[in-house]
């Protein structure tokens, strides 16, 4: 059986920036995803956690992924991605977002996002 699961807005502070300043004051991001999931029907008819993917870590990788601070929004989308991917392998699919609020553009702009998508072969 397949399941998706999706989170569909997690805020993190966190230290990402091309400038210096970004990295040293921090910034909100928001995280988005959302996972197809290869489930084990016995143990999802069974009411047992081993049978899907446990979020709780799902979010402690992503917190983990998000406190090594990168440059690019690209580069951090691109980290978090691969990492669910490898230490989740009842992952298929993933689509990932991360979103930097109140960017330094010298405009006003909500945030700006990064979306990558993640198969396994």
């Amino acid at each position: 059986m397949k399941a998706q699961i999706v989170l569909p807005s997690m805020r993190i502070y966190a230290r990402h920036g091309v400038y210096d300043q970004e990295r040293a004051v921090g910034a909100w991001f928001r995280v988005s995803l959302s996972a197809t999931v290869e489930c084990n029907d016995r143990l999802i008819e069974a009411d047992l956690l081993e049978g899907t993917v446990d979020y709780g870590q799902v979010v402690g990788c992503i917190r983990e992924c998000m406190s090594m601070p990168s440059r690019l929004l690209e580069h951090l989308v691109l980290v978090v991605g691969r990492t669910l991917m490898d230490r989740f392998p009842s992952i298929l699919h993933l689509e990932l977002s991360i979103a930097k609020e109140n960017p330094p553009l010298g405009v006003v702009c909500d945030e700006i996002a990064v979306k990558m998508a993640f198969f396994r072969q």
